[in-house]
C-alpha cells in the first residue's frame, strides 16, 4: 500500500499558486491570500471574511508544522486500516482543499493530497472485508495536478475489484476537483442544502512590480531564453503567456467536463450550460449532478442493501 508523508507549506503553495486549479472562486480567494500574507505582500491585519479564513488557515499550518518535528508521520499499515469501517463499508472522507501530494498533517491544515486518497481507496479495494465504499465530500475542489490520474487509477482499481460498489455523500459541498471524483462514483447522494457542480478551472496570478516600484525597489531578472520564468510576480504579464495559461485552463477544462460527461451521463453540451456555476437542491437533481435529494440515513440504507445483495451472491454455491 502507498504511505504518504506530511508536506511543508511552501510545498503545497508550489502546487496551487499559478497553476490551474478545479476550485469554487471564494476559496480560491482565500488561498491567494494566505500565499500573499507568506510572502509579505499583503497585510495581515485587514479584518474581512477572506482575511480571517485565510488566517486561520495559516495559524494551523503553523502549529502543525512546529508539532510534527517531535513525531514520525508514517502510517502503520500492519496495525489498522487507513479508514474507519461500519459492517463491511469502508468510509473514505474528503474534507478540504485537494491537492496533488499531501499527507496526514494536511487535512489538520484544509488540505487532503490525492496521493493520501488513493493510498485509502487503494486498501479498500483489496480489503476482502471491504463490500461497499462509502466517501464522503466536503470539499471546495483544489489542483488540477494530480486530479486525473487519480480518477484514472481509481477507475482501473474499481473495475479490478469486481465491481465494489462506491456511493458518494455530499457533506454539504463537492465542487470542481470534488466533483470530478463524485462523477466517477456508481451512486451520488446530497441533502438539500448541499452544493454541487462548479465545473470548470481557473488560474490566479498575482504580480507586485508596480508595489514595488512604488516602494522604490529594483528587480532585474537574467534569462538564459527569453521565455524563461515568464509569468513571474516581479514583472508585468505579456500578451503570450497570457494566452499560454489560458490555454492551460481550457484543456484541463476539456478534460475535467469529458470525465464528469462520461460519470454522470451527460452531454458536453449540458455542462457548456451550467457555465461552471455550482447548484444545490432539486435543481442540482434535475440537471443530473446527483441521483437524489436525501437524507444521509436514507442513502446510507442504499448503499447497505448493495452490499446485502453482494453477501447473498457470495454465499450463493457455485
Amino acid at each position: 500500500m502507498r504511505t504518504t508523508r506530511p508536506q511543508g507549506f511552501p510545498r503545497i503553495a508550489a502546487q496551487l499558486y499559478g497553476r490551474p486549479l478545479a476550485i469554487t472562486e471564494h476559496h480560491a480567494e482565500i488561498l491567494a491570500h494566505v500565499f500573499d500574507e507568506k510572502m509579505g505582500i499583503v497585510s495581515s491585519t485587514a479584518v474581512n471574511g477572506v482575511a480571517l479564513e485565510a488566517r486561520a488557515i495559516a495559524q494551523r499550518v503553523a502549529e502543525i508544522e512546529r508539532s510534527a518535528m517531535a513525531r514520525d508521520a508514517t502510517f502503520d499499515p500492519e496495525n489498522r486500516k487507513p479508514y474507519r469501517m461500519t459492517g463491511n463499508i469502508a468510509v473514505i472522507e474528503i474534507d478540504g482543499v485537494l491537492v496533488h501530494k499531501g499527507g496526514w498533517i494536511d487535512a489538520a491544515c484544509g488540505f487532503v493530497g490525492y496521493n493520501y486518497l488513493l493510498s485509502m481507496f487503494e486498501a479498500a479495494m483489496h480489503d476482502p472485508d471491504v463490500l461497499g465504499i462509502w466517501v464522503v465530500i466536503d470539499s471546495p475542489g483544489g489542483a488540477v495536478a494530480g486530479l486525473f490520474q487519480f480518477v484514472e487509477e481509481m477507475a482501473q482499481m474499481t473495475a479490478e475489484a469486481g465491481g465494489k460498489p462506491v456511493y458518494a455523500w455530499v457533506d454539504e459541498q463537492a465542487c470542481s476537483a470534488a466533483y470530478v471524483i463524485l462523477s466517477i462514483c456508481d451512486k451520488a447522494y446530497a441533502p438539500t442544502s448541499a452544493m454541487v457542480g462548479s465545473i470548470g478551472c481557473v488560474a490566479t496570478l498575482r504580480t507586485i512590480n508596480r508595489a514595488l516600484d512604488q516602494a522604490g525597489v529594483d528587480v532585474e531578472i537574467f534569462r538564459s531564453r527569453p521565455r524563461k520564468a515568464r509569468g513571474g510576480p516581479f514583472e508585468a504579464m505579456d500578451d503570450e503567456t497570457r494566452a499560454r495559461i489560458q490555454r492551460s485552463v481550457d484543456e484541463a477544462d476539456d478534460i475535467m467536463a469529458a470525465i464528469v460527461a462520461a460519470g454522470r451521463d451527460l452531454t458536453l453540451d449540458a455542462i457548456d450550460q451550467m457555465g461552471g456555476d455550482w447548484f444545490e437542491g432539486d435543481e442540482a437533481e434535475s440537471l443530473g449532478l446527483v441521483d437524489a435529494i436525501v437524507s444521509e440515513r436514507d442513502a446510507w440504507a442504499l448503499l447497505e442493501d448493495e452490499v446485502d445483495r453482494i453477501k447473498r451472491e457470495k454465499r450463493k454455491p457455485q
